[in-house]
């Protein structure tokens, strides 16, 4: 029993160790003027002023940061793994590659290309058996797979929608924010030497 213990102990003093903090990281100030930016741009929106005021910050990749400083008013925090090939994607890119199929048949829209402002055209074409399709052959990776880096000083995309804000009023002044953030390509973890859990348009 005492070894299991000693044993258990030594496990959560290693887990500390790799643990500890590896670097504090601020929010710059590029970032911050951008996010001010677009909390005055949307300030006339349905979207209420403390949902903007704490949902707008995108900090720098940064791989294993623990410890944050001097962020303000902004939240929450979205880290990228620097490792990582694959970041959020444009919206508009990902419709620009691809079209509508249902039941793997090719539909005719009559809206192409499809852009985020017709997109709901096709619902009714196919309900909820119609699928957007790559036009290529994903499996050779093209590029707008890879989605957008943001900036390395604003840490935004630059001209690139990839995230979507949902709020869904719950009465008795109880509101729900959603910051969605969309992958054309979300690859997924390597697993006894087999890549397993790959996703196309992930939200």
């Amino acid at each position: 029993m005492l070894l299991i213990l000693c044993t258990f102990i030594a496990g959560l003093i290693f887990l500390g160790f790799i643990n500890r903090p590896k670097k504090i990281l601020a929010v710059p100030p590029d970032s911050a003027a951008a996010s001010a930016e677009l909390i005055k741009d949307l300030s006339g929106t349905a979207i209420p002023g403390y949902v903007l005021t704490y949902g707008t910050a995108i900090l720098k990749p940064i791989f294993h940061v623990i410890s944050i400083t001097n962020t303000g008013a902004v939240a929450p925090l979205l880290f990228l793994d620097t490792h990582d090939a694959y970041f959020p994607s444009d919206l508009a890119i990902h419709l620009k590659n691809t079209h509508p199929e249902v039941n793997h048949t090719k539909v005719d829209h009559g809206s192409d290309p499809l852009t985020l402002d017709n997109l709901d055209s096709i619902n009714k074409l196919g309900g909820k058996d119609i699928f957007l399709t790559s036009n290529g052959d994903v499996t050779k990776l093209p590029e707008y797979l890879r989605g957008n880096l943001p900036d390395s000083k604003t840490l935004k995309t630059v001209d690139a929608k990839s995230c979507a804000v949902i709020i869904v009023e719950k009465g008795n002044d109880i509101l729900d924010a959603f910051y969605m953030y969309f992958y054309t390509f979300n690859q997924g973890p390597s697993v006894a030497g087999y890549e397993l859990g790959d996703h196309l348009g992930d939200w």
